[in-house]
């Protein structure tokens, strides 16, 4: 029972992992190849040598011995570059493979996202992306070759000894053979719970990293050094805890490998002495039977320490193809996009949406019309579903019930990358790449020339500042845009936004970072790039609102209200309400 629940568990792995063997096939049957005559020469040697020896105790001639030493040196030479071979192809199909399963997970990511990273924590996925796959190189470039060689050299060297040496000797290593491979059946269900918890403890350890290190500037101002320390610690505490119960089932199967290829050896020794005393055998051949009979184990047993692991890498393999082979949050609906008119427009059309069938919606039967060359400010307390309808624009999810149109399309009838190519978003949280300023610009237009480049920073008021850097526009912006200040970065999205010039603008609180004056300039390049194009704004900032040509009111999902500042202010309304709340000071 044990052997088929072991068995079905590993054919699990295999049949997730061998389709990713097909892009490196050639390598991989070279490596095998290359494997098996890399154990034949080892066997060779040893047990060549092992006749050699047992010739020259017995006083062969010197003339045969040197023959035989010439033989020997061929053979090791042999081995060693069977040897490298086999190690080249193993790891040249296991990297290619990794590589090719990262790109991939990636690519997975981004069909599954916002919506998978709502709920994972960042050092977590992390660790699925780079620590489970590289678990994953255990398989490509030692187990499947070792199991071919663990299947096919015992029974090749099995039948060397039962033909060369004594059938005797073969029969009685069998039994012991057949235990040595059982072995990890014993303990797969303990293997496969305690690799887990491995693999969840080290997500866990890395998320707490890298919580602790994007957060240190926190952790430091609210002197809560020791209580981050403590949750490491415990965290920690925990991991290891699950390593040394894991690391104990793996000696105790050490232990019984070791036993009996030992037994196995013990047992052909004293076979051995039974047969060249019964003169059933020639002295010459018993170091080699020993040597041989060493080789019947040795793959088995390399394969089994291999196999001690698979609780872990099940567990990898498991975190892997979980996301890779997540449903898409949203699909293609067609192979083409639909033509659009020539003047755009965004029209939510009794939009309702729900995150998921078992939560509320979120958004309730909203609709509002935004025209080409209008701009209109999403307003209402945090919750009320502004950026969800900008989710929604861009279909990071596609809507429940109604449908949002653009340029007269449904969403659904446009490709994704179409779709968001027509759209510049400028975030109030923006992320900002390890890399120059100027790569982080070229985000917005790939093909950007440099005049284009320093014509959107001059519109963005951003251009002064860059160029009085000591590199210019080739000035790494650190982790996150970590070099810079909240209105720098804020800024340069900006210039990204005005160098992708898309027809519709979605902006979330594009100034909130920058102060008065930086706030009063920059918006009149807003207002000129806001002209003959759809502009959303998910406004926060009273000055923004004002500046709409029309503005919606969302409160609890709804539309609440619509209409201008001039107009709504006036009325005890849903919008007087909030101004009155958020900007009473202002009003």
């Amino acid at each position: 029972m044990l052997e088929k629940k072991w068995s079905e568990n590993q054919m699990k792995i295999f049949i997730k992992l061998l389709p990713h063997l097909k892009p490196v096939i050639s390598s991989i049957i070279l490596g095998i190849i290359t494997g098996i005559m890399n154990q034949g020469a080892a066997i060779a040697c040893s047990a060549y040598g092992a006749y050699l020896v047992s010739l020259a105790i017995l006083g062969a001639a010197p003339h045969a011995i040197l023959i035989g030493i010439w033989v020997l040196i061929a053979l090791v030479v042999l081995r060693a570059v069977m040897s490298y071979a086999e190690m080249w192809y193993a790891h040249k199909a296991a990297y290619g493979i990794l590589a090719h399963l990262r790109v991939k997970l990636y690519r997975a990511i981004e069909k599954i996202a916002p919506s998978y990273l709502m709920n994972k924590r960042t050092g977590d996925l992390s660790s699925t992306l780079m620590s489970d796959v590289e678990t994953l190189e255990w398989f490509y470039a030692h187990t499947y070759g070792a199991a071919f060689i663990a299947v096919i050299v015992p029974v090749i060297v099995l039948a060397v000894i039962a033909v060369l040496i004594h059938p005797y000797l073969a029969l009685v290593l069998i039994p012991w053979l057949f235990l040595t491979v059982t072995v990890p059946f014993w303990f797969q269900n303990r293997a496969e719970v305690d690799g887990r918890k491995i693999r969840e403890g080290l997500a866990e350890v890395n998320s707490e990293v890298v919580d602790g290190i994007q957060g240190i500037r926190e952790i430091l101002s609210f002197g809560y050094e020791s209580w981050y320390l403590k949750k490491l610690r415990n965290a920690n505490k925990c991991l290891s805890a699950v390593q040394r119960k894991y690391g104990s089932r793996q000696g105790i199967e050490t232990g019984l490998l070791n036993f009996f290829m030992s037994a196995g050896l013990l047992s052909v020794t004293i076979i051995s002495v039974y047969l060249i005393k019964n003169g059933m055998m020639d002295r010459q051949w018993y170091a080699v039977s020993i040597i041989l009979s060493i080789y019947v184990f040795t793959p088995v047993v390399a394969i089994g320490t291999m196999a001690r692991s698979f609780g872990i890498m099940q567990s990898s393999t498991d975190r892997v193809f979980t996301v890779l082979e997540m449903p898409e949050t949203v699909k293609d609906m067609v192979e083409v996009s639909k033509p659009l008119q020539n003047k755009l427009s965004v029209e939510f059309d009794h939009v309702s949406f729900r995150y998921k069938e078992e939560l509320p919606l979120v958004l309730k039967d909203v609709s509002f019309r935004v025209s080409p060359g209008e701009t209109v400010a999403l307003v209402g307390h945090s919750g009320s579903g502004k950026s969800t309808c900008a989710n929604l624009l861009l279909r990071f999810w596609d809507v429940t019930e109604g449908c949002i149109r653009v340029g007269g399309q449904d969403v659904r009838d446009l490709k994704q990358v179409d779709l968001r190519n027509i759209v510049s978003i400028v975030p109030q949280d923006v992320y900002l790449f390890n890399c120059s300023i100027k790569d982080n610009l070229l985000l917005g237009k790939q093909n950007a020339t440099d005049t284009e480049i320093y014509e959107a920073a001059r519109k963005a008021r951003i251009h002064d500042f860059i160029i009085s850097l000591p590199n210019g526009y080739d000035t790494e912006v650190g982790e996150r845009g970590v070099q810079l200040s909240g209105g720098q970065r804020q800024r340069i999205a900006i210039a990204r936004a005005l160098l992708k010039n898309a027809p519709i603008l979605l902006m979330d609180e594009a100034v909130s970072n920058l102060d008065t004056k930086n706030e009063g300039e920059l918006r009149e390049a807003l207002q000129e790039l806001s002209k003959n194009r759809i502009t959303l704004v998910i406004a926060h900032r009273l000055s923004t609102i004002m500046a709409a040509d029309k503005i919606v009111v969302l409160e609890n999902g709804t539309v609440a209200q619509t209409g201008r500042h001039e107009e709504m202010i006036l009325r005890d309304s849903t919008y007087s309400r909030l101004i009155r709340t958020q900007y009473a000071k202002m009003v």
